[in-house]
């Protein structure tokens, strides 16, 4: 049974740093934090326990005075002093008031809020080195473990902002970025970085890809005719690699060896070129077609161009015109028709009929082993002695080939 003094008093209710019960006291890490607790008017004094998690601190961690008042009432004091670490964020403190006249004691707690900065960022899903292929989808993920305030955790690309979507689960702050490769990842630095008020510039892991690509286009480059007898060169050239492609022709059908490749080193990858050279025969086809093949075993992917070449030879035979034996009369309003015919020439001759300087539209017909062409006219006292010309060409005649017929025309005077 306990026995209290008639002048006994208790103590106003107690508080910690003058905050009310519950707050947060914010401190960065490693950083001096006094907090004390005041228990005010009691008679006799006030004893002050200092508790961590619910666990009693020792007496010597805390510094205690009284001050007595005119009235014989004491304020007492106690404080603790703390440096706190990482792992005490969110560590609770709390004071409690023991005296004679509590039937239960008083208590006041607040929580300590340690700001610290982040850990430093690592990157899994890829190591530097590995080689991906371009169509793969990719998935790094960015784990950086601490921080309060949690990081905020970006994706770069370069220099450039590709994903800001993280997510915060206890003390891991993750950043996943899934992408599709392609050719411009070959040696792209992916970095990762997180920022807090807590660092002045942000901390940052990163990576750089490997990859393997095939090349985008394929050019193809050679003369569009030749004649027979004559040799050309093709060269065949590649876009950007990785790694280098191997290039192979195909002649008519048929795998044929060209010359030597040569592959040159650019920023991003290679580019290889090749040249065929071939001298065209009396056996080869009017149209010859040549396909260059850009090959890329670790893509597994081929890239082509086709070329078609036409192969010319002698020119056509001289015209002959049909349809009119010159010196016959003709009769005024008659309708005649004239046929202008050529034999041979690769590619087949072009006609043009004129009447005089003046060129007639008319079609060029293929016929056998040559051409044709049919102009039909109403003669006209104007076609006495008019000159009628055919021209045939192609694009082995310097000069066009003439034909021409003079017509006579009969006139009927009443």
């Amino acid at each position: 049974m306990r026995v209290l003094s008639r002048d006994a008093i208790p103590p106003q209710p107690i508080s910690i740093n003058d905050l009310p019960a519950g707050n947060n006291i914010e401190v960065r890490q490693g950083d001096k934090v006094v907090l004390y607790c005041k228990a005010v008017g009691s008679k006799p004094p006030t004893q002050l326990i200092w508790y961590k998690n619910e666990n009693e601190l020792f007496d010597e961690d805390a510094e205690m005075s009284f001050d007595e008042d005119k009235h014989r009432r004491y304020t007492t004091t106690s404080s603790i002093t703390l440096y706190p670490r990482v792992d005490d964020n969110g560590a609770i403190y709390s004071c409690e008031a023991r005296h004679p006249t509590l039937e239960r004691y008083l208590r006041c707690s607040v929580a300590i809020n340690v700001l610290h900065a982040p850990g430093i960022p690592q990157i899994e899903g890829y190591i530097e080195g590995d080689v991906v292929t371009s169509g793969d989808t990719l998935t790094l993920a960015c784990i950086t473990r601490g921080g309060n305030p949690p990081p905020q955790l970006i994706w770069k690309r370069g220099n450039v902002q590709v994903d800001a979507t993280y997510t915060v689960r206890g003390h891991v702050t993750t950043n996943i970025h899934t992408f599709r490769v392609d050719a411009t990842d070959n040696n792209g630095v992916y970095r990762c970085e997180a920022s807090s008020n807590e660092i002045e510039e942000p901390i940052a892991a990163s990576v750089k890809l490997s990859v393997h690509f095939p090349p985008s286009n394929v050019k193809l480059v050679g003369p569009l005719q030749a004649k027979r007898g004559e040799t050309i060169t093709l060269t065949c050239s590649t876009e950007v690699s990785n790694p280098p492609s191997q290039i192979t022709w195909v002649v008519d059908g048929s795998r044929v060896v060209g010359g030597e490749s040569v592959t040159n080193r650019m920023a991003d990858g290679w580019v290889t070129a090749s040249n065929l050279t071939i001298t065209l025969t009396r056996q080869d086809p009017d149209t010859k077609v040549f396909t260059c093949y850009a090959e890329n075993p670790p893509v597994r992917k081929k890239t082509y161009r086709t070329h078609k070449l036409t192969v010319t030879s002698d020119p056509p035979q001289p015209p002959t015109i049909l349809g009119y034996e010159e010196g016959t009369p003709l009769r005024v309003g008659q309708l005649r028709t004239f046929n202008c015919v050529a034999l041979g020439g690769n590619p087949p001759a072009t006609l043009k009929w004129y009447r005089g300087d003046r060129e007639i539209n008319t079609p060029t017909v293929k016929t056998g082993s040559g051409v044709s062409s049919e102009l039909v006219i109403q003669v006209e006292p104007s076609d006495n002695g008019m000159m009628y010309k055919c021209e045939a060409n192609n694009t082995a005649t310097k000069i066009p080939l003439v034909a021409f017929i003079k017509i006579l025309v009969y006139c009927e005077y009443l």
